[in-house]
């Protein structure tokens, strides 16, 4: 009976230290939100670590510097770190604060990694074996090294709130037709999609995620002329494959990706919003990387678990610069964010004047007094006053109450001209003889009563008029009835 025993103990012995290491392991590899529901990512790019340079230890100071003000939760390389002989040395060096400040790190590899001793899967293989490194080289039946996902854990549960996919972006095409720089392949787009459709089914919820490579997509060029509220510097056209690979569309398809940071291009760091989905760059890390225009840094991503929104900004040495919040960018105060003060109304109600007139205009600006026909009241913005078809237009006045200090988004849309003042202040300017178009624009507002003015015109050939309003705190509507007021 007591040697039973005995084996028992031992095989209870065995299992209890199985799981305890089982345990120890899943926590040691997992990615977690932290206590306040926040997952801080630091961005190292494009460092090109060039032994003998004597840029090493300046290099150095600033890996050191970001890590230690920053304390992140999770750092990324993404591509063109080493650049000389000596990798396994150098990437020591660099991985030492990081690895000491037990922070789980990875890779993917940029255009010019593979160069020296190592391959693409090789270098990734001699990572994994410094400690917290969390990067594979991904499926033999998927192209390039180092194609992986990895999920980030609620706070309190193993449950997965977060995505991060890591792409290899490759080299250079085999054929010079396609352009100096390779291109995400399609079955690396397919891997995405159905590990995405993977975790989706487990989660039981789309998963919010953001994607780094190293070479950008072609929709990184012409963003900064797309998006007026992009943030950061472009300093050069963006190297991208002069091929599309598809992978920003089945992005937009897909729906998890809000976010994508790349490397590649040493002297931009902008970022900006195209369809719903940020295109990012890092900073330029290292002091041997060619070009001078930006100071070395780093990019800094914060993630908030349960929300679809992140803020990210660069850090330089002892400064923050470019801070950019997704979805909503601009609508966070900036720096120069400058607000209209609210003004005293005078028995106040609900409503909204307008002035109605017949003629034929080609601007707002032409709409004259002795072309007046008749004013009254409304509950809200209507074109119901009309008389005729076309040629006419309105003038509308009214106070509209903003419920808190704030940047707000007002959205006109018209077919034809319109043109939106608050406080005396042109705010959307839709002007001109046209068909539908969407026009918007941002001002800052104290919280109280401001004076809203608003001028239209009607030309031919079909008439609308329809005016939206956002902001942090409200969701895109139209401009609701309870906040616009009538009187003095």
């Amino acid at each position: 009976m007591s040697s039973k025993i005995n084996i028992y103990k031992k095989c209870l012995l065995i299992v209890v230290l199985v799981a305890i290491m089982t345990g120890f392991l899943i926590a040691e590899t997992g990615l977690k939100f932290d206590s306040d529901k926040k997952f801080k990512i630091v961005q190292f790019t494009d460092v090109h670590w060039e032994w003998g340079s004597g840029n090493c230890e300046k290099t150095m100071n600033n890996i050191e510097n970001v890590v230690n003000i920053e304390k992140p939760d999770f750092v990324i390389f993404t591509g063109d770190i080493v650049t000389s002989d000596g990798v396994k040395k150098a990437w020591k060096r660099i991985a030492e604060p990081i690895i000491e400040s037990n922070i789980p790190w990875a890779f993917v590899n940029g255009n010019h990694d593979h160069e020296h001793e190592l391959s693409r899967s090789g270098l990734i293989e001699y990572l994994q074996t410094l400690p917290n490194f969390r990067g594979e080289n991904g499926s033999d039946n998927v192209f390039g090294e180092g194609n992986y996902a990895l999920p980030i854990e609620s706070s309190n549960s193993n449950e997965n709130k977060f995505v991060l996919y890591f792409f290899d972006s490759h080299a250079h095409p085999d054929n010079y037709l396609y352009g100096q720089y390779d291109r995400i392949k399609f079955d690396q787009i397919q891997w995405y999609y159905q590990k995405s459709e993977k975790l989706r089914k487990k989660s039981g919820e789309i998963l919010p995620a953001l994607a780094f490579f190293h070479i950008p997509l072609v929709e990184y060029k012409g963003l900064m002329e797309q998006d007026k509220y992009a943030v950061g510097s472009q300093y050069e056209t963006p190297a991208s494959s002069d091929i599309n690979s598809g992978l920003f569309s089945v992005f937009l398809e897909t729906g998890d990706v809000m976010g994508i940071f790349v490397g590649h291009d040493h002297i931009n760091d902008y970022i900006g919003n195209l369809y719903g989905i940020s295109l990012g760059y890092g900073r330029v890390s290292g002091f041997d990387a060619v070009g001078d225009r930006l100071n070395i840094g780093a990019r800094v991503i914060e993630l908030r678990q349960g929300q679809r929104e992140f803020t990210t900004w660069i850090r330089s040495g002892g400064k923050v610069w470019n801070k950019y919040h997704y979805p909503k960018n601009e609508l966070h105060e900036k720096e120069d964010t400058k607000y209209l003060p609210s003004r005293k109304l005078i028995n106040g109600s609900k409503g909204i004047k307008y002035s109605y007139y017949e003629g034929q205009y080609k601007s707002v600006a032409e709409i004259k007094e002795n072309d007046l026909v008749k004013t009254g009241e409304l509950k809200n913005i209507s074109l119901s006053p009309t008389e005729k078809d076309d040629y006419f237009g309105f003038k509308f006045n009214s106070w509209i109450k903003i419920p808190q200090k704030g940047v707000y988004k007002f959205i006109l849309s018209s077919d034809d001209g319109s043109v939106l003042f608050i406080n005396d202040q042109e705010v959307v300017n839709n002007d001109g003889s046209h068909s539908v178009i969407r026009k918007s624009g941002i001002v800052g507002l104290e919280e109280g009563m401001h004076k809203f003015d608003l001028l239209y015109f009607e030309d031919y050939a079909g008439d609308s008029l329809e005016v939206k309003i956002q902001s942090l705190k409200i969701e895109k509507q139209k401009l609701p009835d309870d906040m616009l007021f009538i009187g003095k």
